[in-house]
Order: structure tokens, then sequence, then C-alpha cells
């Protein structure tokens, strides 16, 4: 249920980012606060224009919920880019899993003068009904932010949903942030800059590599996605300087080939910023009369000929870190890869029939 709310949100912030507004509403006044009485499916605007150089935080929340299901979004828009956005949810459907009563905030940095457009999107639902849901009324304000953590490189750093640093680089440079934990990240700068990595990914580590410049300040808000409600653990983060990180992790899933066939296995290195080339990878068998083991550069990935049937350990060592992955690697004949081909369908069925895989 958290994973197709996170796409629909992700679909409606494309929506309302796309969508033209034809009436800006009236300026911002910091530390104001305002209400906006949005019609489902559709958006208004305010504008905001930074009184001095700093970092600011929306917060907002819905006001009085009386729809099954509301999704609404509250963003700050600067030079195309979505500087800072505020996903407000709540849901009141029968058997949901996920309700959030939203009352939530955002950090962004701007420079004196900076103009902003504040775009508030709305979705409503209502269940059951030929009615068409009421407008959804939304209260939201824009202040200075406290006083934010410093993060600084060959740091590690641990966070727990999400959290909120100020980046006040003494040079010119590419830091890197990685994580084992899945997360996102969204970096805003005084000199206008702006990146991102994948918002919505719960398939990769945080690995994401960005650019700073000495006499700019940074705002950079770190998420952690989809951790366990239940059971909360934080997220790691490390900092570290871009062009100097080595190899901490290889990732490689255990390899079933055919006898007599060559089969390529796709293989990662994290973090990605790392210093490290995949030519001078190491390949270990424990028996290598089994299989032969090489690099193809052009397809990234590791080539795998069958040569005898069995089952063995295969070792991948990055030997500028020590860095290892040990997988298991088994050679089956073709008449067993024809069955498991042919079966496999029954197979699944039957798992999900008796074991809900």
């Amino acid at each position: 249920m958290k994973k197709t709310l996170s796409i629909l949100l992700a679909a409606i912030i494309a929506l309302s980012f796309s969508m033209i507004a034809f009436a800006v509403e009236p300026t911002v006044e910091l530390g104001k606060e305002y209400t906006a009485t949005v019609e489902s499916g559709s958006s208004v605007e305010y504008t905001f224009v930074a009184p001095e150089t700093g970092i600011y935080v929306i917060n907002a929340a819905l006001k009085d919920v009386n729809i099954d299901l509301n999704f609404s979004i509250i963003s700050a828009i600067y030079n195309n880019h979505l500087f800072a956005s505020v996903n407000l949810c709540y849901n009141n459907i029968d058997d949901a899993t996920d309700t959030v009563t939203a009352a939530k905030s955002n950090c962004f940095i701007a420079s004196e003068g900076a103009e902003f457009t504040i775009d508030i999107y709305a979705f409503n639902f209502i269940v059951e009904s030929d009615e068409s849901a009421p407008d959804a009324a939304v209260t939201f304000s824009i202040n200075k932010a406290g006083n934010l953590d410093e993060m600084l490189l060959d740091n590690t750093y641990s966070i727990l949903g999400e959290k909120s640093f100020v980046i006040h680089p003494e040079k010119d440079g590419v830091w890197n942030i990685w994580s084992y934990h899945e997360g996102s990240a969204v970096i805003t700068g005084t000199d206008g800059s702006f990146a991102e990595n994948a918002w919505y990914s719960d398939d990769y580590p945080l690995d994401f590599s960005f650019e700073v410049s000495a006499g700019e300040s940074y705002c950079i808000t770190i998420y952690d996605l989809y951790n366990d409600p239940e059971s909360p653990s934080p997220m790691a983060i490390n900092v570290v300087d871009a062009h100097t990180i080595t190899p901490q992790i290889i990732e490689l899933s255990d390899i079933v080939c055919t006898k007599g066939s060559e089969a390529y296995y796709d293989l990662y290195v994290l973090p990605l910023g790392s210093s490290y080339s995949y030519d001078t990878l190491e390949f270990k068998l424990e028996n290598e009369k089994l299989a032969d083991i090489s690099y193809d550069k052009e397809c990234n990935s590791i080539v795998v000929y069958g040569k005898k049937t069995g089952t063995t350990t295969l070792t991948v060592t990055e030997p500028i870190s020590g860095a290892t992955a040990e997988v298991e690697l088994k050679v089956i004949s073709k008449f067993r890869a024809f069955l498991e081909y042919i079966f496999a369908p029954v197979i699944e069925l039957f798992e999900m029939l008796f074991f809900g895989y």
C-alpha cells in the first residue's frame, strides 16, 4: 500500500508541476499563515520573494478534512526547479494501511530577491459517491529556518525519517553522499543551483554526487525511504570527496548458468562515485573446472561460460579497497535448464498458492 501511494504521489507531483496557472495570488509575506482553497485536480499559485539570503522552511497542513482520500502538494519552484515540496496525505478509506493526517515542513535555500512560485495542488476523492469531492483547504506559511546542523566532508550522520543540513564548502569540488540504506536527497544552493537523485526508489541505496562552489551555501535534505514504521532504524549517511572515494560494497546475485553456454550478469560496485575500474576486478572460482569468468567492458557485465555441471563459490574482489563479494555459482545441464524453463510457470503458481511467495 505504501509503495502504491508513493507511485501515485509521484505521478501527482509530475502533473501539478506541469500545470500552467493563469492567475497568480499576492506575494507571500514571511511568517504569515495562508489558507488556500483548492478544487480537486487543480492548483492555485502564490509568489514568494526571499527578503534576504538564507534558509527558509515551508510549513503546511490540511484543514478540516472531511473526505476519504486527499493528496495535497505545496511546492516552491525556482527557475523551473522544484526547490521544496511538502506532500500532505490523508487516507480514511476502509482497510487502509497508511493514514497520515499530514502537517509537514520542508527546507530550501534562497538568495536575496530570488522569486519563487508557491504552487498548491490537491486531489480529493470520495468512495462510492456520485457527488464531486469538496475543495481542499490547505494552510501554509514560509518562515526562516532555525539553526541547521552543518554537513562536513569525511563525516557520517544518522537520519531517521528526514533531516536538513546546511553546507558551507571551503573550496570547489564534488561531494558524494552514500548509504547502504534506500534514500534520496535534494540540494539547493544560493547560486540557484539544484540537484536531486531519484525520489521514489526502493531498489537502490542512496548514492549521489553533486558539485559545490566555495563562497556559496547549500541546503541538503535527506529522505529515509521505506523505513519500517514498526521498527524504524536510523540511516547512516557517509559524506566524502567524490574524487577520492573507494569502493565499499560489491553487489552480485547468485549465478545459475547452463553447461556449454555463455551468459551475462550485472555487477555493481558502490558507491557509484568510487575511484576504481571494473577492469581491475579480480574473479576467483573455488572450482575452476566448472566455468570460465571474464568481464565485458562494453556491457558492463561479467561473462560466465559453463564448462561442467556442479556448484562452487565465486569471489569478486576490488583490489584498491579490498571490497569483496561471495556468491554461489551453479552450472546445470541443458536438459535441466529446459525442464526449469517449461515448468517455471507451474512452480511459480504452486509457490504462490501454497507458500504465498
